[in-house]
């Protein structure tokens, strides 16, 4: 069992966020376990997610089958269940975050109720699944002043380093959505 799951790992570099700062939200609903040909998704991410700068102080939320926080050490989960956006943003919100980077491939449960839980939040969004992107994702961007990018699960290097350098920018950046 253990070889399905990946640790979150730090860099050994200083962390861009603070305490109350930024979340970063992770999709590992069923979609995730999509190989689009360079392995599956999850197994990218995972990749990618232990190279991000500041992993250490950063509180990290898993949705699929629920939400879940994600401490530092703990196992990312295989893909399981729908995609709850909305569940991860009420987790954040009690949590006191404010300011989220999502990575999804996909679009939530029910866009209502995810856009009505972002409510308060700044959001960045990294959409990794196949083209076209959902334009659920442009509407989430719009409502909460974020932005949406194209990321490439295909380089895991690549993708950490947009993953961080969106950490910096939301954490530097307080528009919050109403």
């Amino acid at each position: 069992m253990a070889e399905m799951f990946k640790r979150l790992k730090p860099t050994g570099r200083p962390a861009m966020v603070t305490e109350g700062g930024v979340v970063l939200l992770l999709d590992t609903s069923g979609s995730m376990i999509t190989d689009d040909g360079k392995g599956r998704r999850i197994d990218l991410l995972r990749e990618a997610v232990g190279m991000i700068e500041g992993l250490r102080q950063l509180m990290t939320i898993a949705f699929g089958m629920g939400a879940k926080v994600l401490e530092y050490g703990m196992e990312i989960p295989d893909p399981y269940g729908s995609t709850p956006m909305h569940l991860a943003f009420k987790l954040a919100t009690t949590k006191g975050k404010t300011k989220a980077v999502l990575i999804t491939d996909g679009e939530p449960d029910s866009d209502m109720l995810a856009l009505d839980a972002a409510k308060g939040f700044v959001v960045d969004i990294v959409y990794i699944g196949p083209e076209p992107m959902p334009e659920f994702l442009n509407k989430l961007a719009q409502q909460c002043s974020g932005t949406v990018q194209i990321g490439k699960l295909s380089d895991p290097k690549l993708l950490a380093h947009k993953v961080t350098a969106l950490l910096g920018h939301t954490k530097d950046e307080a528009i919050i959505c109403t």
